[in-house]
Parts: structure tokens; sequence; C-alpha cells
């Protein structure tokens, strides 16, 4: 499914329908200022194995990026120990 988002006028219901994506485990791609980059809700577990699984990388042995509006707000969840992809 492709769904756009414009920066300049961002469509509520397009922004709905990703952020239920992202609920859902669903993986998303997205520019970044250099490359497009593969993203998913960090806390779950389910999500970032298919993130692994793409990359070809064990989760135990890699160190992935996360990207958050505010580190307070994640400083209280704990995250869930990943199995292997």
């Amino acid at each position: 499914m492709l769904i756009r988002i414009y920066p300049e006028n961002p469509n509520p219901r397009e922004m709905a329908k990703a952020l239920k994506m992202l609920r859902d485990g669903e993986l998303i791609i997205y520019p970044t200022d250099t490359v497009y980059a593969i993203g998913c809700d960090a806390l779950n577990v389910r999500a970032v194995e298919k993130i692994c699984t793409l990359k070809g990388v064990n989760p135990q042995k890699s160190n992935l990026s996360i990207i958050c509006y505010d580190l307070s707000v994640n400083m209280h969840k704990s995250a869930t120990p990943l199995s292997n992809c």
C-alpha cells in the first residue's frame, strides 16, 4: 500500500492509516535527508524482527537506530528482548 504524506499539508486520514499500520506491526519506508529508511514501531518485537529479516541481521548482535520525538516519553517503557530473526 502506498500512502503519500506531504509535510506542507499532511492529510489526517492518510496519517491515521500510517499510524494504524505501525500499530499493527507493519513496516514503513520513508525518506530521510540522504536515503530512504525502513521503519516500524520500535516497541513491537515482531515488527523489529521483520526489519532484521529484511536486512539479514541478528538483533542480538546488531545495533538498530531508533528515532523518537522525545526521549522522556520512551524512558518509562521497557524493551522486550528480541528472539533471533
